[in-house]
């Protein structure tokens, strides 16, 4: 893999797509949307990975394949008139966990329930009065405090499991 980054006739941009394709979305992406989906008895399809399309793309000079910060330029010139333009314009962004409506619906008691447990108001390090003023603000939908919530509930969690159970 790595005598092929080193080619002569490739670009710095070549080599990182190549590097990609050969580490992140094999090992990383490709990965976990395979697990995610098989796990609901679904097969995830990804066309723009198709192998011949990957390789022809790989041909193509990298004025074609990035320009400044935009990528996907060749992508996007073929589908302009067919998709709407904030469509193609719209930026890249993940698959997110909607951790603050669990946090507001259904897993709410959940999140009480460890939070405001009287083990963890015994535990020293936490201001307590505060995690339960950011609860609060979360739930009247004030502020999104789904990421402060979720590692206070993890670092519980993990308290209870490791700390609390060791001899």
């Amino acid at each position: 893999m790595y005598r092929q980054y080193y080619r002569d006739d490739w670009d710095l941009i070549d080599r990182l797509l190549y590097m990609d394709l050969k580490t992140w979305l094999a090992d990383g992406y490709l990965e976990k949307v395979d697990k995610a989906t098989m796990a609901v008895s679904l097969e995830a399809r990804v066309p723009l990975l198709d192998h011949e399309l990957v390789e022809f793309m790989a041909g193509l000079p990298a004025r074609h394949k990035i320009r400044g910060l935009e990528t996907k330029v060749l992508f996007k010139r073929a589908l302009k008139g067919l998709l709407p333009e904030q469509t193609l314009q719209k930026p890249k962004h993940g698959f997110a966990v909607p951790t603050d409506r669990w946090f507001r619906g259904r897993l709410r008691g959940f999140v009480a329930e460890i939070l405001f447990d009287e083990r963890t108001r015994r535990r020293p390090y936490f201001n307590h009065a505060y995690i339960e003023q950011l609860f609060a603000a979360h739930q009247n939908g004030h502020r999104v405090y789904s990421d402060q919530l979720w590692l206070l509930l993890n670092f519980e969690l993990w308290h209870r499991q490791v700390l609390d159970a060791a001899p």
